[in-house]
């Protein structure tokens, strides 16, 4: 149908459609014979030919390999409810980390991290039980399914290894703003990774989003999480009082935000910013993340 549409003259600069068009070879070939630029969807497990066509690797491995910068969102068209723009799911990587989409089979993973006292010693929330973590998977992937959608509850990985290690969110509000946060098992503190979240939670909110404004806060005694947030560009704007009841206690937040003309891409940093240890963690005032050392919100 649709060859037969270029070759009847429709005027057409891109062809775009999902992957029961994408596994079609034949329509593939098709158009970059017609010279027609095209995006469709394929399975992970495809094979697509990189380097002028000389190496054959698969295509989320393909993905994989490009830097948050050079992803771009475009409009499907308008709406009912405005501009529709995609990227689902979610996919963001960086030199050692990827943000993916929260799937059922992560509860034991992310039960090791918010079940576990130590790593919510700084967060807004006590320890979590197996039901409540179940509860915040099964609304992170919820969430995804949502239109327009508010709230990316994501999974931190590393390279190379589909384990959940951390937990990010980002949630949008009001003036193309968000507020993120996260939590790393205590086994991947000190790495340096809780920069790199940041900096991939920046890249989903200004590079995808079209964000103008991102923060976050940690407790006033997470001095890790606040060197974390102000390696990664974040500038400390204040203090919120009484922000989060925990512990029996109502406890103070320090804020801090990032503008999107101030962030500067992970791919900018030497890898020796970006390997610098710290053990930090940002808060959300929900379930989420907390921050106050815990490893690295």
């Amino acid at each position: 149908m649709i060859a037969a549409a270029l070759d009847a003259g429709v005027a057409a600069s891109w062809v775009t459609g999902d992957e029961a068009y994408g596994q079609d070879p034949g329509l593939r070939a098709g158009l970059e014979a017609r010279g027609v630029g095209y995006v469709l969807a394929v399975s992970s497990a495809t094979k697509v030919r990189i380097n002028s066509g000389r190496t054959a690797i698969r295509a989320d491995e393909a993905a994989r390999r490009l830097p948050a910068a050079a992803w771009h969102r475009h409009s499907a068209g308008s709406g009912a409810k405005g501009p529709r723009y995609y990227m689902t799911p979610v996919h963001v990587t960086g030199p050692r980390l990827t943000l993916r989409e929260i799937e059922p089979g992560d509860t034991d993973d992310l039960l090791a991290i918010y079940g576990d006292p130590e790593a919510t010693r700084h967060l807004s929330f006590e320890p979590r039980t197996r039901d409540q973590v179940q509860a915040i998977v099964d609304r992170s992937i919820d969430s995804a399914k949502a239109d327009p959608r508010t709230e990316y509850g994501l999974a931190v990985t590393r390279h190379g290894d589909h384990r959940l290690i951390g937990y990010a969110r980002l949630a949008t509000e009001p003036q193309q703003a968000a507020t993120i946060g996260f939590a790393l098992h205590p086994a991947e503190w000190g790495k340096g990774h809780g920069t790199e979240v940041v900096h991939l939670l920046s890249a989903l909110g200004f590079n995808f989003l079209g964000l103008h404004r991102i923060w976050a806060a940690r407790s006033p005694l997470n001095e890790a999480s606040a060197r974390t947030l102000l390696r990664a560009g974040m500038t400390q704007d204040g203090r919120i009082r009484d922000h989060v009841f925990v512990n029996g206690a109502w406890r103070d937040s320090i804020t801090y935000s990032i503008l999107e003309h101030e962030w500067v891409p992970l791919d900018g940093l030497e890898a020796g910013e970006i390997a610098e240890p710290d053990t930090t963690t940002a808060q959300f005032p929900d379930h989420t993340v907390g921050s106050d050392g815990s490893g690295e919100e």
